[in-house]
């Protein structure tokens, strides 16, 4: 049986220390068994090879083929939502003859009257009537008259009348010009 002597100890440390210090260079197999002499052989590795690809040859036929044209797809309309800006109420408080609105606005008409007086109101044209109410005085000063309050929409543009009638006869007119 071989002993290891001190030399080939000695070597074994060696290479073995090579080995290490070029362990980022390259790679190396080292041989660990004492009994033999280390031996250190490079690994090599392949690189992959390109192939080549065929290629496909088009040659052109001796009759034409018909073409036909596809008709072509109309494009469809797609909704879009229109941003519409809300517009603030017009509060009338006396009333004036005219007034000026825009489509979709509600105008709010409110006048001091009794409640005996029932007042109704109707338009013509582009404006609507929501309704009318009527509120009493506060309690605090019931000698006061108390309010009335008509709800009216502007539907579409031009001019309107809306006509506020109370139950003892009297009428009140007011224009409103829709833009």
């Amino acid at each position: 049986m071989f002993r290891p002597s001190f030399t080939s100890l000695a070597a074994a440390g060696l290479i073995g220390g090579l080995a290490a210090a070029l362990g980022g260079c390259s790679s190396l197999a080292v041989s660990s068994n004492p009994t033999t002499i280390p031996s250190v052989a490079p690994s090599v590795t392949e690189s992959p090879t390109a192939t080549p690809t065929p290629t496909k040859t088009f040659t052109a036929s001796p009759t034409p083929s018909v073409v036909r044209s596809t008709p072509t797809a109309k494009p469809k309309p797609t909704a879009t939502k229109t941003k519409v800006q809300s517009v603030q109420p017009l509060f009338v408080a006396s009333l004036p003859s005219t007034v000026d609105a825009v489509v979709g606005q509600r105008i709010v008409v409110q006048f001091a009257s009794d409640a005996e007086d029932a007042w109704t109101a109707s338009a013509t044209g582009g404006v609507t009537v929501g309704g009318v109410s009527f509120s009493g005085p506060p309690e605090e000063q019931p000698d006061a008259p108390g309010t009335t309050i008509a709800w009216v929409t502007a539907k579409s543009s031009g001019t309107s009348t809306v006509t506020l009638t109370s139950g003892k006869g009297a009428s009140k007119k007011l224009t409103v010009r829709v833009a």
